[in-house]
């Protein structure tokens, strides 16, 4: 046999051995495979509902029931029955439950190697934001109400309940930047326009108390900004040229007049 012979049969079994330790550890990975579950985070009656086009009312209705339920409404409903499950974070439940069309199913016999992951939520998306940083954080909870829920009182929003917990920090670095802008700037609207920037760039632990803070700036009769309603509106506009608006703020004060569509 000539040396280029031995040589090309011996490339070819060390090929073979390396494809069999593959597919062996394919399989043996496989078998253990870390099984990752998405977990939902919506507010309140905001599930995203999925359907085909042209459906009829019945379908649609069909459609909404059924995928009312989510992975974070189902483990609600478990806290409130299960003592083993209000001990765990929302991410840690798929490794001692199973989940299966649209419920939490039951507690799994044998360790598994399943873990949760929350889905991203983008900072602009205020309060989903902040929800989810509580469900990253806290136990037991059985509503979205107990979610804002600290020390007994119950937060109008995710982001206060947050800054209650101390999972965000206060406004103190924001305050001494608004300060010394408000202090060398002239126009009003270039402030109004700054405090824009901030609100959507900027994580503002208490963008209410941070307006109510600050607005004294920003309200001049000299340059016709006479009241917080004018002042909300200008707000509101600046937004809206930054493809945002007061809408997405909800800890911001609401004035009686409806401005967010002007």
């Amino acid at each position: 046999m000539m040396k280029s012979e031995i040589i090309s049969m011996h490339v070819m079994s060390v090929r073979q051995k390396l494809i069999g330790e593959y597919l062996a550890f394919q399989c043996i990975w496989n078998c253990h495979m870390l099984l990752v579950i998405g977990l939902a985070v919506h507010e309140d009656q905001a599930q995203p509902i999925y359907t085909r086009e042209n459906i009829s009312a019945e379908e649609a209705v069909a459609a909404a029931n059924t995928q009312s339920k989510t992975t974070l409404t189902e483990f609600m409903k478990l806290n409130q029955t299960d003592s083993l499950s209000r001990q765990l974070l929302y991410q840690e439940v798929p490794e001692h439950y199973t989940w299966s069309t649209g419920k939490v199913r039951s507690r799994r016999k044998t360790k598994t190697f399943a873990i949760g992951r929350i889905f991203f939520v983008s900072p602009r998306q205020r309060e989903r934001y902040y929800l989810r940083l509580l469900l990253l954080n806290r136990k037991g909870f059985t509503s979205f109400q107990s979610m804002r829920t600290v020390n007994g009182i119950v937060y109008s929003t995710y982001q206060e309940a947050c800054l209650r917990l101390n999972l965000i920090s206060n406004n103190d670095e924001y305050d001494v930047v608004m300060e010394e802008v408000a202090n060398n700037v002239v126009s009003i609207s270039a402030i109004i326009d700054f405090l824009a920037l901030l609100l959507i760039h900027c994580e503002i632990p208490d963008c209410c108390q941070f307006f109510e803070t600050h607005k004294h700036h920003m309200i001049d009769e000299r340059q016709d900004v006479h009241n917080d309603l004018e002042l909300l509106q200008l707000l509101n506009r600046s937004l809206q040229c930054k493809g945002t608006s007061l809408l997405e703020f909800p800890a911001l004060p609401r004035p009686f007049k409806c401005y967010c569509t002007e």
